[in-house]
């Protein structure tokens, strides 16, 4: 029926080629056995009709063929004879090759040989080197180096049956390259060899999320996914996996690096004061924290300054000693300037045995060291034992210039210090000409301060960058800032029970109490007063 229908309606000449069938299709909406009820039924009428017919039996005979075409001619106008002209193309389907190219690509693993699986020699075949050499190489490497072995042999055995598209992910994916057959082989090495493991993140499931939305139009036959398998960011991986199996295809993992985690010690951030005075003490703060640790292990550090010398100055040493999966460490190293000027110090960890990854064991930082001199306003009520040692210390600290007010002290005293002062600051031009007030055993409530010179020391440390220190008394520091403007610059919270119960407001102290430091306390410097830190045993070596 099929060659009829072409021969009569010349139907030959449109054909593309022998594997181009022309098929007929009937597209009816109605059920077949309707279909077949109409054609049967109008037949019996048909042929009813004209059987009764008086004429001629030729006669009947032709009316009665005519009709029957006729209706058939309806009949399959009804169910909607369709002419398809089938085409087939074979489209060739390609295969994602996503590389990680994150920074975790860079470690260089300890290969460890073990008796039964032999990781190492493994390793080594696959990326066609000798297992001495494993250690010179990083994870990307020894991927560069198994996908272009023996004349890019893996790429040319994924290329005889699919193309092959390179992608590169780390936070972001970067489609790199695409080939379809061996003629392209060159510019997939070139692209391969070219990755570098700068990435700041890995990204595995919106690597394979992109893989799949992008291939739309085009067979994607499999995703071959090749990295170290540390996802740091991005959708559940759960959620790829189920959107690639909708789909039919097929995700392979080749896992990079080694089963023994890599020993590596990190050093950093810094952290010291931005400046300091001439042959002050500078601590600066290093962070040490050590992965991959079987065991304690010791770790040297040394602080050197490298202003003057290439390689740098040792000026301290620092040992401590790090357990494994320990958190980070701080630890403290200390020196004493002995010139002005921006100073750039280096702490640097020694590298333990087997420690490949040397590019994280330092870190820097600046400190700007000057000869100026802190000027100090001491204010004391009375000559009691702590105004004796610190006005005393004072004097003898070549680096400070100090005004001392005593403020019970007869008129003819002559006021001890390096500055003379006689009374406290009237206007701000005065008092900023200070670096620091200290406030002994003072009563603000006693009439030699004013409300607002009170609200100038509050300027003068909020605005001003000024500095304020308090050193508690038996008379009236600090329970009597209470309910003063001054209230707000003492670093401590006041029970106002210990201002009320047993003793009248003005009495004297004469019970001790304890001093409660918070989690900010215990971390700052000011309040550790033992030579050695609280980090774990260490030994100190400080030019």
């Amino acid at each position: 029926m099929t060659g009829f229908l072409e021969w009569l309606l010349g139907l030959q000449n449109i054909r593309l080629g022998s594997d181009s069938p022309l098929s007929l299709q009937w597209n009816q909406d109605a059920p077949a056995w309707l279909v077949f009820t109409i054609a049967v039924a109008g037949t019996v009428l048909i042929a009813w009709i004209y059987r009764r017919e008086r004429t001629t039996r030729p006669r009947r005979i032709a009316l009665c063929t005519v009709r029957l075409a006729l209706f058939a001619i309806a009949l399959a106008a009804f169910c909607k004879p369709t002419l398809v002209l089938q085409q087939n193309r074979v489209e060739p389907s390609f295969v994602a090759l996503l590389i990680d190219a994150s920074a975790s690509m860079a470690t260089r693993d300890n290969y460890v040989d073990e008796i039964e699986h032999d990781p190492a020699r493994a390793v080594a075949r696959g990326a066609g080197l000798d297992p001495g050499e494993l250690a010179n190489h990083s994870r990307l490497e020894l991927l560069q180096a198994a996908l272009t072995r023996d004349d890019a042999g893996p790429i040319r055995s994924l290329l005889s049956r699919n193309g092959v598209q390179v992608v590169g992910f780390s936070n972001a994916v970067e489609p790199l390259a695409f080939a379809s057959d061996d003629s392209a082989v060159s510019t997939i090495v070139d692209v391969v060899s070219q990755l570098r493991p700068d990435g700041f993140a890995t990204d595995i499931a919106g690597a394979i999320s992109r893989v799949l939305e992008r291939s739309e139009g085009r067979r994607l036959a499999a995703i071959v996914l090749v990295g170290d398998g540390r996802a740091t960011k991005g959708i559940d991986l759960r959620d790829a996996a189920e959107l690639a199996a909708g789909r039919q295809i097929p995700i392979h993992a080749v896992p990079v690096g080694s089963q023994v985690s890599p020993i590596d010690v990190e050093v950093g951030p810094l952290r010291a004061a931005q400046s300091a005075f001439l042959h002050d003490i500078i601590t600066i703060e290093a962070q040490v924290i050590a992965h991959g640790l079987s065991t304690n292990a010791t770790v040297e550090l040394k602080l050197l300054d490298i202003s003057q010398a290439p390689d740098g100055e040792v000026v301290a040493r620092e040992s401590v000693t790090i357990a494994p999966d320990a958190g980070p460490i701080r630890v403290e190293l200390r020196t004493r300037p002995t010139r002005t000027g921006n100073i750039p110090f280096r702490v640097e960890a020694v590298p333990l045995p087997h420690e490949r990854l040397l590019d994280n064991n330092a870190d820097r930082i600046d400190v700007t060291v000057t000869d100026d001199r802190v000027r100090i306003l001491y204010v004391e009520a009375y000559p009691r034992y702590e105004y004796r040692y610190l006005k005393n210390a004072l004097l003898r600290e070549k680096s400070v210039d100090v005004s001392v007010l005593l403020l019970e002290a007869d008129e003819q005293f002559v006021q001890e210090g390096t500055i003379p002062i006689r009374r406290f600051p009237d206007t701000p031009e005065e008092l900023n000409r200070y670096d620091v007030i200290l406030f002994g055993d003072v009563d603000p409530r006693g009439g030699w301060i004013s409300q607002a010179q009170m609200l100038m020391m509050l300027d003068f440390v909020a605005n001003e960058g000024g500095g304020f220190g308090l050193i508690a008394g038996e008379r009236a520091t600090p329970h009597r800032f209470v309910g003063t403007p001054l209230e707000r610059l003492i670093p401590v919270v006041i029970d106002p029970a210990s201002t009320e119960v047993g003793r009248a407001r003005d009495a004297a102290l004469t019970t001790g109490f304890p001093v409660r430091l918070t989690r900010d306390g215990y971390s700052s410097r000011l309040f550790r007063f033992a030579p050695t830190v609280a980090y774990g045993r260490r030994e100190r070596k400080t030019n």
